[in-house]
């Protein structure tokens, strides 16, 4: 009976995982930040635009750069994300391997599968985060010092990409460093490459405006002062996260108890280090206070290698199949999770033609009033303010949102793009509503309508400007 259960359990698991990968390959994007991303990234290597000068994220530079390389190299761009998704968890496995002489092939189902409850699929910073993570531990343990030098360098430009990557590299970092023959000297060598790196980043700040770069900097710290969490939304953090390690706990523990605690004799370096850095990863999930599934990602990956060393192992430890069981119920319920509301997706997108929706702005200005930013990046537009974020003019203006878009209607921005009905059902200011009845007309109007009725996000208004708009809309107080 045994004999036959495990053959078809085994093709049940892998027709689900490839349900679920092709589900994600068949959209444009799969979390909201990617595209955004993109677009930072494109203004960099196209137009030579400075972050921030553009359009604003309060996420380091680094990350936009790799973004934009790799929308530049990729000739589709239906999946892209989930194929930067797949090919860093293929190299991350890689360089595991190398490491703690994990199964590659064990490991990357383990991160592809398992990982859809953190959305690993999405190609999210994460992705890029936890390959240059493992390759500058990789690189720490056996470099001379000019490898150590160019290791420094990796870390600035990894700790630039997210700065919780900086929580997750510290201990393990020092731990290395410390532990080696001639800790001072590597020290001191990762402590220059470290500031050849910051140098090398910001150069074309410090060579084109160096007030830039204060303003860079300013623009961050001001954005993360308003956008922290209040102390309910961090205590949901915490038990979110503690809630998702609970299933992994199991094997975590089996790990710990056979290459930690009931080691005879010298407990293996490489094994502490991956210990140090799942318990680095931890409190850098959690420190943004915001309960985003993807960050779960910087412990989830440690716990993922310890679960691929336990079944690479020849002599596994009693119970690891009843361990696993928790994780394996996660996994099967997230790949079927994921793989419907991407089903969902698909159809949502399907509803709005893009390429006419680009014709129609035909790269002139486009104002983002509340709608999703995320059509910017599907139609290629062009933003007349850079808070193209949806959520971030409220953010930063608070109460005095409506002024601030107020003085970017007065320059009068070809183009406008609102949340559907934004005036009728009350997401956009009375004032604001106003001006747009007395200077534009609609020019396009998508609705998107969940079968319960619900409107999606991704509906949307398009305005036109024109000088007559006030005899088109002659109704006081109707909605435009």
């Amino acid at each position: 009976m045994k004999a036959c259960i495990r053959p078809i359990l085994i093709i049940l698991s892998s027709v689900l995982l490839c349900a679920c990968v092709v589900s994600c390959l068949m959209l444009p994007y799969m979390a909201v930040d990617t595209p955004f991303y993109t677009l930072i990234g494109r203004s960099m290597l196209h137009d030579q635009i400075l972050p921030y000068r553009y359009i604003f994220d309060h996420k380091p530079l680094f990350g936009f750069l790799l973004y934009g390389l790799w929308d530049s190299v990729m000739p589709v761009k239906t999946g892209m994300f989930t194929i930067l998704a797949l090919v860093c968890a293929a190299a991350t496995s890689a360089v595991a391997r190398a490491i703690w002489k994990t199964g590659g092939i064990t490991l990357f189902l383990i991160l592809i599968a398992a990982g859809t409850s953190f959305e690993i699929l999405s190609g999210n910073t994460e992705s890029f985060q936890i390959l240059l993570q493992i390759s500058i531990l990789s690189l720490l343990r056996t470099s001379s010092l000019p490898g150590i030098f160019a290791t420094g360098i990796a870390t600035l430009l990894t700790i630039n990409i997210n700065y919780l990557t900086a929580v997750c590299l510290f201990a393990p970092v020092l731990f290395l460093l410390l532990t080696r023959p001639s800790p001072v000297k590597r020290t001191a060598s990762f402590s220059a490459g470290f500031i050849a790196g910051a140098a090398l980043l910001f150069s074309p700040y410090l060579l084109h405006d160096p007030q830039a770069l204060a303003d860079y900097f300013r623009q961050q710290r001001n954005f993360l002062h308003a956008y922290g969490a209040d102390s309910k939304e961090r205590l949901l953090t915490l038990r979110t996260a503690a809630t998702w390690l609970a299933f992994f706990v199991p094997p975590l523990a089996l790990w710990i108890r056979k290459y930690i605690v009931r080691v005879q004799g010298k407990i293996s370096r490489d094994d502490l280090l991956l210990l140090i850095w799942f318990l680095s990863g931890l409190p850098a999930a959690c420190l943004s206070g915001h309960a985003f599934a993807h960050y779960n990602l910087l412990w989830f990956t440690p716990v993922a290698i310890m679960t691929a060393r336990l079944l690479q192992d020849s002599l596994r430890p009693a119970g690891l199949r009843i361990a696993l069981i928790p994780a394996i119920l996660l996994t099967g319920f997230s790949l079927v999770q994921v793989t419907a509301d991407n089903i969902k997706k698909y159809k949502r997108f399907s509803h709005i033609d893009y390429r006419r929706l680009s014709s129609l702005t035909h790269g002139e200005p486009v104002l983002n009033i509340r709608a999703r930013e995320a059509l910017f990046y599907l139609a290629n537009m062009k933003t007349a303010d850079p808070y193209l974020f949806r959520e971030h003019i409220d953010i930063v203006f608070g109460p005095h949102a409506a002024e601030h878009y107020l003085r970017d209607l007065s320059r009068n921005p070809p183009f406008v793009l609102l949340t559907w009905d934004g005036c009728g059902n009350g997401k956009i200011e009375a004032p604001v509503c106003a001006y747009l009845r007395a200077h534009y007309r609609k020019a396009e109007s998508v609705k998107i309508t969940s079968r319960s009725g619900k409107i999606h996000s991704l509906s949307f208004d398009l305005y036109r400007y024109t000088s007559d708009a006030a005899s088109l809309n002659p109704q006081p107080g109707a909605s435009p």
